[in-house]
């Protein structure tokens, strides 16, 4: 019994990410430092403040005590509408892949919804991943994992972090014609994350080279594909 057909879970996908995408995405106020008289300051905001408003001094995701960060001559803290600074360390993914394939000689494209959740040590990046894939030669889901080398850390204030990373998914292949059969995919890639407005969304864009080898067959297909998406932050 078929219950979704591929096109409306890619749409659904896409709604609920876009959903997502569109959460608290307030920045955090800016403020400085201008007089400090024991535990009282005075600080200067970028934004109007008002009396009343609770404000809290951003942590530095490298330092383990506020201490340490107050220090700093410019500190990003809580003001009102603000969410909570991002310390990007874990992020929620949702990206379309178009895909130009290569089947037993034969070309062909085809179109995925990738939804990954992801943990950041700033300079490496660790993923797991759920696709499903849609083209002219059938349906595929998958699950697997990426992990991605970060050319420069992804820490808070970068805005843009470019990176290469490796992809290992397994899945089921539904043909339009004949028996269903297993996958596994090979991927490689090069990444880039753009953090245009804030700290915690970024818009990301990638080039990957996939090898998809069927239970059914030993001829291997393979495809170049161009990704885009978005990634929130936590």
């Amino acid at each position: 019994m078929k219950f979704f057909s591929p096109a409306s879970l890619i749409f659904a996908l896409t709604l609920s990410m876009w959903s997502c995408a569109t959460w608290a995405i307030t920045p955090p106020a800016k403020g400085t430092v201008t007089k400090v008289q024991g535990s009282r300051a005075i600080v200067q905001f970028d934004q109007v403040m008002k009396v009343g408003d609770v404000v809290q001094a951003g942590v530095d995701p490298d330092k383990k005590d506020i201490a340490q960060a107050v220090g700093t001559d410019t500190t990003t803290i809580i003001g009102p509408g603000a969410g909570t600074p991002a310390t990007r360390e874990y992020a929620f993914g949702y990206g379309w892949k178009t895909s130009s394939f290569t089947m037993s000689g034969v070309n062909t494209s085809g179109t995925d919804a990738n939804i990954t959740w992801w943990f950041n040590m700033h300079q490496f990046e660790l993923a797991s991943i759920f696709n499903v894939s849609s083209s002219s030669a059938g349906t595929n889901l998958g699950v697997g994992g990426i992990a991605q080398f970060d050319f420069i850390r992804n820490d808070p204030g970068a805005k843009v972090v470019p990176g290469a990373y490796g992809k290992v998914t397994f899945g089921s292949f539904s043909p339009t014609t004949g028996a269903s059969s297993s996958t596994t995919n090979l991927g490689i890639g090069a990444s880039l994350d753009w953090f245009p407005f804030i700290e915690h969304a970024a818009l990301n864009i990638s080039v990957e080279y996939d090898t998809i080898s069927y239970s059914v067959t030993t001829t291997p297909a393979s495809s170049l594909s161009l990704i885009s998406g978005v990634k929130v932050y936590f």
